[in-house]
């Protein structure tokens, strides 16, 4: 006769689900070192690449623009964040000096 499997107090795999963020989620793009790498492959390729249509090259040298602006974004975001951890402490006991 096959053995059959009881369930105990707890181990309801339900249970343990993190519960569903409702629009929460933030799309954070590529990555910084791979919008780096893109921008270089794209500088590259605008280099060396002589007999490259008029159209594609365009849209290469926007996306390269774009590249740019992307990791500017993300290093001022970066430098944000460092500044932001570094002053907290600051910042915390600050709110509580006026009292």
């Amino acid at each position: 006769m096959p053995q059959t499997r009881t369930r105990t107090h707890g181990s309801d795999t339900r249970a343990r689900l993190k519960p569903k963020t409702q629009g929460k989620t933030i799309d954070k793009g590529p990555s910084l070192n791979a919008l780096k790498k893109r921008k270089r492959n794209l500088r590259r390729l605008l280099e060396h690449a002589e007999k490259l249509p008029a159209d594609i090259r365009i849209n290469h040298e926007r996306e390269l623009a774009s590249c740019t602006a992307g990791i500017e974004d993300a290093q001022n975001q970066a430098e944000l964040s460092r500044m932001i951890k570094k002053y907290h402490m600051v910042r915390f006991f600050g709110e509580y000096s006026h009292s």
